[in-house]
């Protein structure tokens, strides 16, 4: 069913397909429900009679207008507001104004025995009389509201506003959505759930918009992944502008955010953290967190994974201070620090479910330069590495390069250490040096493919020979091929036993997962490995006397037999993969390591198949290279007739694999 104000979601018209709904239980709900209202109203320090559920609930004709009676909350008067007057309430009339006055002997220090009779004056004030008239029941009456009445209508759900009853209900209503327009085919908003009392249709009521849970607003807080140099490491950002297809937002819906058809882009301020010793504000605490020292590298502290804990006994806490970097001031020699801004697509960032504490036993005085109360909030740092991982997988599924992401110059404040009291910046002859503790929150496989792509940069170093190849698709795919067929080689690190990877030549990384996309009549290549190196696809997949190997990525036709949509992209196999790919895949088939199925379809084998002559240039032995495969559909006999030629066809072309002065063949290991 598609959000649209023409849809009407309950009527079954409007519902096509099935619908699925999920388990819910409705008693657990509530008593989830219950707990984390009980968890909230206690650290606001209501009394522990106002968020009592099981025996407020207990009886069964519970009011849930008024759960304490007549009063709005037990811990509030029990008087009845003026403005909520109760119907057995009687009014009573002023008292008489008319007051008789004792009279009592006075006697005159002059004439001791003359009486006179008290009376007062006409000039005394009104305070002059003693137990006279109140002030206030000297003032007019001002005739009270007529409260609501008529059938179905308790007077108690009424509230006066601006000199009109207005429901309950209907206050939450627009508390709620002050923003909100209904629309005329929504049938919720049509029908009414109270008794309307008022004459006009609509009362002028503009309370302050309350923004829900679900809502992401500038200035809340955020996690994405930074850049500095050749680390990759979370960071805790507060949102400083929303964007959304290129259009400034003050707040957005949280799932929009990683919709990547949304294109929201986030820009924020990164947050100075401290790790500190996760401490329980409900507990008595005998001594405090900064009393504790921090660990000063994270083997004592994690497991590597960083999911298998459960929870860590540490945090880390917002310390007031910013990350800050040093910017020349133009036209002069000197600078001045400025708060960095980052900024991030949507997708690549997920939401802070952070919880206020008392900074003041985690930071010491330190805990009043954030605010005047010492206040601030904490992360689990268990929570923090799983956020990590997730955000590695998108970077990995959406395919988004690392030099993509937002890179800052190193700091004491970032990336988060484990030991920030021993981070500090001195400065040695103009030079700023930046001593840091041992960095925290690294995402190691980004990391590592930084390293690496940097690596590549410098010296390009065959890490399973240690060779320097000039072509380094065509050298790791010769490893690749020699395994495929057997051969024993003396490397470093052996190659990947099952779909290997034909820049890395390792196996099972997600990140080495290969994509085509085809542009006009350029093919692109798109990966994530950490080892991957540009070539020119067409003068790859055809081959060379020079570079005679041809194993470039190919998308499967029985994975994919339709035309793609122009620009869309595809999953691929390396060609060398192909049978072994055809084989667990599509077993159905026919294929050189699964003969006796459905024949092999042409196309598929046409974008497959490895000539012998390429194996030959490859240094692959005669007797390891394998028969001809012919289990193919649509193949003519002169197509077979042709591979069946190879030896003789190839005879001037196995110098491909000898050796040259210019180079070649090495103890078997040749050089591209």
């Amino acid at each position: 069913m598609k959000r649209s104000e023409g849809v009407d979601h309950l009527n079954m018209v409007s519902w096509t397909g099935h619908a699925i709904a999920g388990d819910c239980h409705i008693p657990s709900a509530w008593d989830e429900g219950g707990k984390i209202a009980q968890g909230i109203l206690a650290k606001l320090r209501f009394p522990p009679q106002s968020y009592n559920y099981a025996v407020i609930f207990s009886d069964p004709e519970i009011d849930m207008l008024r759960p304490f009676g007549d009063a709005i909350a037990s811990a509030l008067s029990t008087e009845i507001t003026p403005s909520i007057p109760s119907t057995s309430a009687i009014l009573s009339t002023a008292p008489s104004t008319s007051v008789t006055l004792s009279t009592a002997p006075f006697t005159d220090s002059g004439n001791p025995s003359t009486e006179t009779t008290a009376a007062p004056d006409d000039d005394d004030d009104i305070e002059d009389q003693g137990d006279g008239i109140p002030f206030e029941d000297t003032l007019d009456e001002v005739p009270e509201l007529a409260l609501p009445s008529g059938r179905g209508i308790d007077p108690n759900d009424y509230i006066s506003v601006e000199g009109k009853w207005v429901h309950k209900q209907r206050i939450c209503r627009v508390v709620i959505n002050a923003d909100f327009e209904p629309k005329s085919t929504e049938r919720l908003k049509r029908v009414r759930g109270h008794t309307k009392v008022n004459a006009k249709k609509r009362d002028d009521v503009n309370p302050e918009a309350i923004l829900g849970a679900n809502t992401f607003i500038v200035c809340d807080p955020f996690f994405m992944l930074l850049r500095t140099d050749q680390t990759l490491s979370l960071a805790v950002v507060r949102s400083t502008a929303i964007h959304e297809d290129g259009i400034s937002r003050g707040s957005i819906l949280a799932p929009t955010i990683r919709n990547p058809g949304a294109k929201v882009k986030l820009s924020g301020q990164v947050l100075g953290l401290t790790m500190i010793p996760t401490l329980n504000d409900n507990l008595p605490q005998s001594d405090s967190a900064q009393a504790r020292p921090r660990p000063p590298f994270h083997e004592d502290l994690r497991s590597p994974d960083w999911i298998s804990e459960e929870r860590s006994p540490w945090s880390w806490i917002f310390n007031g201070r910013f990350l800050k970097v040093d910017s020349v001031i133009s036209g002069t020699r000197q600078t001045t620090e400025k708060v960095v801004i980052v900024s991030i697509p949507g997708v690549l960032t997920e939401l802070v479910n952070h919880h206020p504490v008392d900074a003041v036993p985690r930071l010491g005085e330190r805990a009043y330069e954030i605010n005047s109360e010492g206040r601030s909030w904490e992360l689990d740092d268990g929570s923090m590495g799983a956020v990590c991982e997730l955000l590695w997988d998108v970077v990995i599924k959406e395919k988004i390069a690392l030099t993509s992401i937002a890179s800052v110059k190193k700091t004491a404040d970032f990336p988060y250490a484990f030991d920030n009291d021993s981070s500090f910046t001195h400065i040695i002859n103009s030079i700023l040096i930046v001593y840091v503790g041992e960095p925290a929150l690294i995402c190691q496989d980004g990391t590592q493919q930084l390293i690496q792509q940097h690596e590549n940069k410098v010296q390009r170093v065959c890490h399973l020979c240690g060779e320097r190849p000039s072509n380094w698709r065509a050298h790791i795919s010769t490893h690749i091929l020699r395994s495929i067929r057997g051969l024993k080689e003396a490397l470093r690190m052996p190659v990947g036993t099952s779909l290997p990877c034909g820049f890395c030549a390792s196996s099972g990384k997600p990140e080495c997962e290969v994509h085509i996309r085809k542009k006009g009549p350029t093919t692109h290549v798109e990966t994530n490995c950490a080892m991957v190196s540009a070539f020119n696809y067409k003068p790859a997949e055809q081959g060379s006397k020079t570079t005679p190997c041809r194993n470039v990525p190919v998308v499967c036709k029985l994975c994919f037999p339709d035309v793609p949509r122009p620009g869309a992209s595809q999953r691929a196999q390396w060609r060398y993969n192909m049978p072994e790919h055809l084989s667990t895949a599509h077993p159905e088939y026919s294929s050189p390591l699964n003969p006796g199925g459905t024949r092999l379809p042409h196309e598929v084998w046409e974008s497959m198949k490895v000539e012998p002559m390429e194996e030959l240039a490859l240094g692959i032995p005669e007797a390891s290279i394998p028969a001809v495969f012919e289990d193919v559909a649509g193949a003519g006999r002169r197509d077979r007739q042709g591979e069946c030629s190879w030896k003789e066809a190839g005879k001037e072309d196995r110098a491909w694999g000898q050796p040259t002065e210019k180079g070649g063949s090495v103890n078997g290991s040749l050089a591209f």
